[in-house]
Formats: structure tokens, sequence, C-alpha cells
């Protein structure tokens, strides 16, 4: 891990983001975020680097009187020059309310004449409020506040380089720190993230809808239904990315319709989403408000179309519920899969402070053998790293910025499909043992600690990794890795709490449940699929002694 950083380090980061927005999707840009990049060009390095450590912490608001950074030289000057040029703002605050927050309690008693000043800070402040306008409140306060500006214009730079809008400039701190680091994939030329403006802005406009939606739901003086018939319900959109995130905020926001028993509102909503769970929402509100044949013909829909497994599944069993309820027709849907692994219990002592793995994990391990609490950390990160080559392959389009954890396209369809032949190939080669562990453990000790979605660093070592070859048959740990390839994002999870290794040979897959806690509905797939393929899997029911 790299201890200290170079003078100036955010500044470079920085310049690199922007200029790599500007050689690739200078097409997009509109007139205001081109005279953003030269204007800033413009600015001195003291100016530059201010900016850049403004825009960089949680704000929006600073106080003057606490912005010190060593590397800027004569900083009251570089921030007068921001102003001046308007990449920041001064006392343009107009909520007292915000101005008094930022001010400490000792500051609030100092500069204003206030009652009970052993009162809390928000009462005080609230007292000054209401005695002081604003423009006294702001003369009294012992500091300027300032905001830097250009915020929608970085959101649009954000977005074109990420992709989305939850990461930020603190990925390129995290790697210079080497805290996470990336896996090195060459950069598309050719392919972007981004074609057209008009899905840029759309994508803008959806995240804007989703922060509007994240406060319709915790408020709870706003109107919801109003804000679904005002916004939501004229929404439409052709292109794949977009569709997806508003279906994204319809399937929210009809959750909580559901709720407020605003059932009409809510099944509008699911039409509208192409996203799990809205077709199984849908089928539910159906069936509850007594339609059972339209919610079974939806159930039919589904089975023929699922998106999933877990789709599938809930339309099958569903289906036959409603069946058997209402007296229906379920020819056209099949079988309910039964759970037919094996259930076990057992009652063990209680410790206190323990997790209930570790109690079993120890009790297990009495005979002499090696029980280890593992979970989702095994298998799919054996997968990620038999794999690794293959995920992060240079395939055209699905690496476009350096802070990816896998391809945009590990998640879909596409991501076989791309890359099928290679694929077929490696699964192929897992005839051999020594094979597929040279190559596993050769990923591990060049990759460790590089993000990948699969592996997680903390469980995986290279004596579990040799231990789990050696013990686990390898046409089994094949089948496994097929089925996670057929839905990666659902199927990456769900997998049982320990791997257990006998004393002399063998191996077994334990879920763990304390008391109260039952299977989720992805262990339940995982643990009948162990038992179609002879994969040596239990469930541990555990009870305490008295």
């Amino acid at each position: 891990m790299v201890d200290d950083l170079p003078t100036g380090y955010y500044l470079d980061n920085f310049l690199y983001f922007t200029e790599f927005v500007q050689n690739h999707y200078s097409d997009l840009l509109n007139s205001t975020e081109d005279r953003f990049c030269a204007e800033f060009s413009d600015l001195s390095l003291a100016e530059q680097r201010l900016f850049v450590r403004l825009i960089s912490r949680k704000g929006p608001y600073f106080r003057t009187d606490k912005l010190r950074y060593d590397e800027i030289d004569n900083l009251d000057l570089a921030l007068d020059g921001l102003v001046e040029r308007g990449f920041v703002s001064r006392n343009h605050l107009h909520d007292a309310q915000a101005w008094l927050n930022l001010a400490t309690k000792p500051e609030v008693i100092a500069n204003f004449e206030v009652a009970a000043r052993s009162s809390r800070k928000a009462e005080l402040c609230e007292a000054v409020d209401q005695d002081y306008e604003l423009d006294v409140i702001q003369a009294r306060l012992p500091f300027d506040l300032v905001e830097p500006a250009h915020g929608e214009t970085l959101k649009v730079f954000k977005l074109l380089f990420f992709g989305n809008l939850y990461q930020d400039l603190t990925e390129f701190v995290l790697r210079d720190l080497g805290v996470s680091p990336f896996e090195q994939y060459p950069l598309d030329a050719t392919g972007r993230y981004f074609d057209q403006r008009s899905v840029v802005d759309g994508m803008l406009e959806a995240y804007g809808f989703q922060e509007l939606a994240h406060s319709a739901i915790e408020t709870p003086d706003i109107n919801l239904g109003q804000f679904t018939r005002e916004y939501l319900l004229g929404i439409e959109s052709d292109d794949p990315q977009l569709s997806r995130r508003y279906s994204k905020i319809f399937n929210r926001v009809a959750r909580q319709l559901e709720r407020e028993s605003e059932t009409n509102l809510a099944l509008a909503l699911y039409h509208k989403s192409n996203l799990t769970p809205a077709r199984e929402r849908l089928t539910r509100l159906l069936a509850g408000r007594g339609e059972p044949e339209l919610a079974l013909k939806t159930c039919e829909t589904i089975v023929s179309s699922a998106q999933s497994e877990a789709e599938h599944e809930f339309a099958v069993n569903f289906g036959a519920r409603l069946c058997k309820k209402f007296g229906l027709d379920a020819a056209r849907l099949p079988d309910r899969e039964e759970n037919l692994f094996p259930v076990e219990n057992i009652c063990l002592a209680q410790v206190e402070g323990e997790r209930v793995e570790t109690t079993v994990a120890k009790s297990l391990s009495q005979a002499g053998g090696v029980a280890l609490h593992v979970e989702n950390g095994l298998l799919p990160g054996l997968f990620g790293l038999y794999f690794w080559d293959i995920i992060f392959v240079p395939v055209r389009g699905v690496f476009f910025n350096p802070f990816q954890r896998g391809p945009t396209d590990l998640f879909t369809d596409q991501f076989f499909r791309s890359r099928q032949r290679l694929i077929e190939q490696r699964l192929s080669e897992m005839g051999s043992v020594s094979r597929v562990e040279h190559r596993i453990l050769d990923t591990y000790r060049h990759k460790t600690g590089v993000a990948n979605h699969f592996v997680m660093w903390r469980t995986l070592t290279p004596e579990l990794i040799s231990m789990s070859l050696a013990r686990m048959p390898i046409e089994k740990i094949r089948a496994i890795f097929i089925r996670l390839m057929r839905d990666l994002k659902a199927n990456r999870s769900g997998f049982p709490d320990l791997v257990v290794f006998p004393v002399k040979s063998g191996y077994e897959l334990v879920e763990v449940k304390g008391p109260g806690d039952t299977l989720q509905d992805n262990q339940k797939r995982w643990l009948r699929f162990f038992a179609t393929h002879g994969i040596h899997a239990r469930v541990l029911n555990v009870t305490w002694q008295l």
C-alpha cells in the first residue's frame, strides 16, 4: 500500500478524468461543458487545486475559515480567483438554518442573544432563526460560506466516465493507495457506454427522478400517489439503459404504493416495469384483489418467458396455489420442484457473542476434521479465479473506464454469447485436477487483492483452494460452474455457510440455520441442485441446549 501520495495527485486525477471524457465523448459534450474545460485550463495552479479539493469533499457548502491546504499557495487569493471566474459562489446561501448548522454551538451562543444557553444546538438555532434576519445572521457569524459551481456539468462528466453517478473521484484515490486496485485491461477506444446525447440527458433525468422518488417515499407529507401520476406514469423509453433505470424506480415506488393501498397505481407501475420482481408483485396484487384467472394467466406468461430461475419458480408455485384454492386448470404449468435435500437437527450449547455458524463449525471439527465458514466466498471465488482472464477478456465495448470490477455485460445473457468459445474450451480443460489447480493458484498469486465480482479475498487462501480441489470431485465443481454461468447475478449467492473436510477424505457443504431462521429461495435452489447432482450438502437446524 502506498503511504504518501504525491503533491497535487488529486488534480492529476481530475485532469485525467476530464481529458478522458473530452477524448472519448467530444461529440456528446455541449457548449457549456466545452466552455467549462476551456475555462478550467485557464485557472492558475492554485485555483485548479482548490476547486478540485472542494468538489472532492462532502458539501455542498464550506466555511472559508476551515479551508486549509498546505500545498495551495495563498489560499485566499485562489478562492477570490475562483469566485471571480464563476467556479465558486460566496455567501449565496439564503437558508438561515443552513448557515447556523455550520456554526458551532459556542459560536451561536457568542454571537447571538439566546435565552437558554443550555439548550440543544438545534433549539438554539431555531430561536436565532426566529429572532434575526438572514443578513444579520450572515454578518455576525465569523465565517463566509462558499459553494463550488458547475455541479451539473460535473454530473455529466461523471456519468460519461463511470457510466453511473455512484462512483466518483475517490476511485482514483483508492487505486493510488492500493486499497481497491482494478484489473488492467485495454480500454476500447471505439467502444463507449453512451453513443447519443439524448441517452445521457435521459439518464441524468432518470437519476433525478430516482432522488425525487426516494424523497417522496421517505417524506410523510408528500403524496406519493400524486407524485406517481404527475411524474412517473408518463415516462416512456425504448432505450435499454434508460428502461432499466426507470424500471427500478417503478418497482420501488409501486411497492410503497402497495403499502399505502394505492393498488391501481401500483399495478400501473408494475405494468410499465420490465425488471423483476414486477411481474411477481403484479400477480400477487391481481390475486389479492379477486382476479385469480388473470393472476394465473400472468403466471403462465412468466413460465414461458421467465427472466430468472427465481421468477420461474415463483410462477410455478404461486400458480399451483391459485389452482388449488380457486379450482383452476393447472395443465399449462409445470410440476413444482420438491425439496429433496437432507435436513437434520442438532442441539448445541450456545456461546455468548459467537455466531451460530462458528459454533456449528467448532462442533463439526471435534472429530479432527476441518470446518470453515465460507458461504459465498469459496465456490464463486474458485469460479472467478478459474475464468479470470475470460471475464476480463477485451470484448469490444465492455470496458470503457479503468475502474470496472468486471465488463458491463457480465450479468447479462450477452456475456456468455460473446465468449462462448472461450468458456466452453475452458470447461473442457476441467478433466485434469492438477491443471485446474495450477490455473487457479497461479491467478491467485498474480491477482491477489484485485477487484473481481466473484472473489472475496478475505475468504480464499491457497490452502483452502488446494484442499477444496483435492476433496471435491472436479466434475461436481464443473457442474456448479455451469449453473453459475446460467445466471451469474443471481447464482453467485445462496451457497451453504460451511465447507467441511473430514479427517481422511471427502467434503461436505453445510447450511446452518439457527432458531427462527429459514431457508431463502436461492438457497433452496442450490440445495436442490446439489441433491440432483450428487454433491454432498445438507441443512443443519440448530436448537440451543436449555
